[in-house]
């Protein structure tokens, strides 16, 4: 229902640690234990970590949602599994063995770091990136009110060894960012990238 592949201080795990996260929604009237099933971030490989079987904690209620911890070591809790999630893009499969079937399955693109990616609504096979992650609740979308357009990459500086220094005193290369409105723009959490492939690589 929603995933984050790259946790930095959203959600930590019981033991304190951010790891990357997957988000699983029973939109069933009966409670579901994800015992035996499969999950696996290799199309070539589906069986790569089963949950195990005889705990509460894998046990999901009606209407009600379940985190597993991708920490790539799965051996903290049931709900820990040993494959970390990339951020640069791959996919996520649930798989049941004994009727060889895959239950769900997701790709996904390159991800920003501490942004989540999940179904809206709850269970639906529309997918959003959202930047309030709601792990163990309902996703919530806000759609933007505007689009903002009018700004501009206006000037740039690929090798900068003493154009201007930043307010640290060091010689970065540098990007102008031009507001032709006649009002204010505040770029905060607006993308920035130089990888065509990867829209999400740094957010102001």
């Amino acid at each position: 229902n929603e995933l984050m592949a790259s946790n930095t201080n959203t959600i930590a795990d019981v033991n304190g640690n951010y790891e990357d996260w997957i988000e699983i929604y029973n939109e069933s009237s009966q409670t579901i234990d994800i015992a035996w099933l499969f999950f696996s971030d290799d199309p070539e490989n589906l069986t790569k970590h089963q949950i195990p079987y005889g705990y509460d904690e894998t046990k999901i209620a009606p209407g009600d949602f379940k985190i597993l911890w991708a920490d790539g070591i799965g051996t903290e809790s049931p709900l820990n599994l040993s494959f970390k999630l990339s951020s640069n893009g791959e996919s996520v499969t649930i798989y049941h063995q004994e009727t060889d079937k895959i239950i769900d399955s997701i790709t996904f693109d390159a991800q920003a770091t501490d942004i989540s990616y999940g179904r809206y609504q709850d269970g639906e096979d529309n997918w959003f990136i959202f930047s309030e992650p709601t792990p163990g609740e309902s996703n919530i979308y806000n759609e933007p009110s505007e689009v903002i357009e009018g700004l501009y990459i206006n000037e740039f500086l690929a090798s900068n060894d003493n154009n201007i220094a930043d307010e640290l005193g060091n010689y970065s290369d540098w990007i102008e960012i031009y507001n032709s409105n006649d009002f204010e723009v505040d770029i905060a959490q607006f993308f920035i990238t130089d990888n065509l492939s990867n829209f999400f690589k740094y957010q102001i």
